[in-house]
């Protein structure tokens, strides 16, 4: 059982080495599922950025999948067919990375249905509490007005609408649909894909690499929100790597924009004693996360591309 906080001296030198890289993003998000930027737009700005590997992962959809790997060859940047899959597990949202998938079988997009199905429902049923307001809004008018990339957009999709019509800030909006704002509309977990079958969709049915995004969330999410994680919190991240090491997850996203330097220490260490391989992404969204950066300290290239081996 994971209890300890500290790593050892070997984590430490671990995590000296590989603080000093910024090389690599294995975590993007493009506009066709919450971001604000085009895949040949990301691209570009990943050439600037002087990273060598950028890796889409866009949420629940491959729609930007072959734009991204066009332009990043021609930028002579490496990458990987990627995805970052919505899932639940005790009642929490949990995101599995998938990367080095074969995104062109045919069956994808059965295989995310239930994840698609979710969305559309959280989404209608936000857009009611916000007729309720008095602020009607269709689909078909947020998907006109942002030029929309899916039929059904996405909550940072619809701040944006909002941030636009009513002439205020973005982050300001998103405030009223955050837990407890007027127009929070939490995911019926029941609806989603289990976090297992996340893991299995990844590797059995994409032939694909299954990594645990972001534990932070996981944690704070364990920890009722709260800012100080507790100790079951960690029990409780601890308990599903474990389950998930057995369903073929390999890795974990030690390095976050949202994770401080104890966290990555300990998430370092979480990794080493269950044989995972640590990773690392920005998380980026362009505009709609006040985090716009691409690239992250933490993996290197070599580092990464230990997953596909």
């Amino acid at each position: 059982m994971y209890f300890g906080y500290l790593p050892n001296k070997k984590g430490e030198e671990s995590m000296k080495k590989q603080s000093i890289s910024i090389t690599t993003d294995a975590h993007i998000h493009s506009y066709y599922s919450d971001g604000s930027r085009s895949p040949k737009k990301i691209v570009s700005m990943a050439k600037k950025a002087g990273l060598k590997l950028a890796v889409l992962t866009d949420h629940d959809t491959v729609a930007g999948t072959d734009e991204f790997l066009l332009y990043a060859n021609r930028a002579g940047v490496i990458t990987v067919p990627g995805i970052e899959i919505t899932a639940a597990y005790m009642g929490i949202e949990i995101h599995v990375l998938g990367y080095n998938i074969n995104h062109r079988i045919s069956a994808i997009a059965e295989l995310l249905r239930p994840n698609v199905e979710a969305r559309k429902e959280r989404l209608k049923k936000t857009l009611a509490l916000l007729d309720d307001c008095g602020l009607y809004v269709s689909v078909e008018e947020i998907v006109e007005t942002l030029k929309c990339k899916s039929e059904f957009p996405s909550m940072l999709h619809v701040f944006e609408y909002f941030s636009k019509k009513l002439c205020q800030n973005f982050f300001e909006i998103r405030k009223s649909f955050k837990r407890g704002g007027i127009a929070w509309v939490p995911y019926d977990y029941a609806k989603l894909i289990t976090v297992s079958e996340a893991v299995r969709i990844i590797t059995k049915e994409l032939g694909g690499i299954a990594v645990l995004a972001h534990p932070g969330k996981i944690l704070k999410a364990a920890s009722h929100h709260e800012e100080d994680f507790h100790q079951n919190a960690w029990h409780f991240l601890y308990v599903l790597m474990v389950e998930l090491k057995r369903e073929g997850l390999v890795g974990i996203e030690t390095f976050h924009p949202m994770h401080s330097i104890m966290q990555q220490e300990n998430f370092s260490k979480l990794a080493f004693q269950l044989g995972f391989i640590n990773t690392g992404g920005s998380d980026f969204h362009g505009k709609f996360k006040k985090n716009n950066k691409l690239g992250v300290p933490g993996v290197s290239v070599p580092d990464f591309l230990e997953l596909m081996d």
